[in-house]
């Protein structure tokens, strides 16, 4: 039995996979997840889990480089931006456009389906080298 953390093992077994410049993505409940793409699918009632808490566990988890975010959060959900500026400093931030982030999705190792309601809650991540310099640089605590 797993001590701490995340507990779901077809969650942990996708993380533990990882390797430097993969993508994964925490999706909101109603982001289109083209046919094809794996599917770790975490939502239970409406807004549990949230996008935040998912973003907060797998942190604890994983190195990441890089968060992308669609261009429209800054207007559809300022709050969720504002929360992943805050907590990923050292991570490069980076924007683009609906079209591009379905795009994007289909090279995504896996996607991490949550019960977030909110407009525009859905986040792209870049894991980084799992070299310690890398994990110190990027270390994050939620």
């Amino acid at each position: 039995m797993k001590k701490k953390g995340i507990i779901n093992s077809d969650l942990m077994c996708e993380i533990a996979r990882l390797g430097h410049f993969q993508t994964f993505m925490i999706a909101d409940m109603g982001f289109p997840i083209p046919k094809g793409v794996k599917v770790i699918d975490l939502a239970l009632v409406r807004g549990v889990p949230s996008v935040r808490q998912v973003l907060n566990a797998v942190l604890e988890e994983t190195v990441v480089q890089e968060i992308i975010l669609m261009d429209k959060v800054t207007e559809a959900n300022p709050d969720l931006e504002r929360d992943v500026k805050k907590l990923l400093t050292a991570q490069d931030l980076n924007y683009i456009s609906l079209d591009e982030f379905r795009e994007r999705v289909l090279a995504c190792n896996f996607v991490i389906r949550t019960a977030e309601d909110a407009p525009c809650s859905n986040i792209l991540l870049v894991s980084a080298s799992g070299v310690q310099s890398r994990v110190d640089m990027y270390n994050i605590e939620p």
